[in-house]
């Protein structure tokens, strides 16, 4: 297949770009400077210079793929919502059109929940999910929904468990996902039907658990005002939030996730 994708040589994108590479397809990647053309063709894609509000370069790429792959996000801009949402029209095109959102779009589960649970996004991801909404409603999107990345050397969670630092009695629930796990679910993805949201998680571990493997169990509690200055009041919103999420339609897709001890691995790391 000839793939275009959006943010290929970011955290996640590189690793989809890799599992795309290895099993034979062709990857074109957009490369918004020297060094990420540079990385792209490292990773065995094609580079393609420029940046996700060229729309008219977007859809000509989207109309000669045949599929595309959204990771690219244009965070500090200012304009996120306005230049993701010109980004996700132009790219739609494809067939099929893998777009991201995110597991924070569900909010608090209150409990178990899959994939057609109801939306209930913080004010952080908020303005994603209209966005998302359009791109189930055309005849070719796909939302992956993925969890909080861990793995590969990158991620979050370092600097948000930080010297093991957790939320009031750090019972709440963190839905994780292995980036090269999620990277498989992108591949799996390709073949989901349209319409649909696929979720990245494999395990909802309680933040105090994650705070004690990184930190060798030297863990302290925190209030939510002490984190709201911290990490900032929306992200700490998102990182607070209890969600025990299964991923049933990526199952049924025939993604079998590899890395199943979040804990043990962080404690690794």
């Amino acid at each position: 297949m000839r793939i275009f994708v959006t943010g290929g040589t970011g955290y996640i994108g590189s690793e989809v770009v890799r599992q795309l590479v290895a099993r034979g397809d062709e990857v074109r990647a957009l490369a918004r400077s020297d060094d990420s053309e540079q990385k792209a063709e490292g990773l065995g894609a094609v580079p393609v210079r420029g940046e996700l509000g060229d729309t008219d370069l977007l859809r000509a790429e989207a109309e000669a793929a045949d599929a595309v792959i959204h990771l690219g996000s244009p965070t500090g801009t200012g304009d996120e919502a306005a230049i993701t949402r010109a980004a996700a029209d132009a790219l739609k095109v494809a067939t099929p059109y893998l777009h991201t959102g995110g597991i924070w779009s569900f909010g608090n589960t209150h409990g178990g929940a899959d994939e057609t649970h109801a939306l209930h996004p913080p004010a952080l991801t908020a303005w994603r999910t209209a966005i998302e909404e359009d791109v189930l409603a055309g005849p070719h999107g796909v939302v992956v929904m993925p969890a909080v990345v861990y793995g590969g050397g990158g991620g979050i969670l370092p600097g948000v468990f930080g010297e093991g630092r957790y939320v009031g009695n750090g019972e709440y629930h963190v839905a994780l996902v292995h980036l090269e796990d999620v990277a498989a679910l992108y591949v799996r993805a390709l073949d989901a039907p349209a319409g649909t949201r696929v979720a990245g998680v494999t395990q909802c571990v309680q933040a105090r658990e994650i705070a004690a493997a990184l930190s060798g169990g030297h863990t302290t509690a925190e209030t939510l005002h002490d984190a709201e200055a911290r990490l900032g009041r929306e992200f700490a919103e998102a990182m607070t939030l209890d969600q025990r999420v299964t991923a049933v339609r990526s199952r049924e897709l025939g993604w079998a996730p590899e890395h199943r001890d979040a804990v043990a691995a962080l404690a690794r790391s």
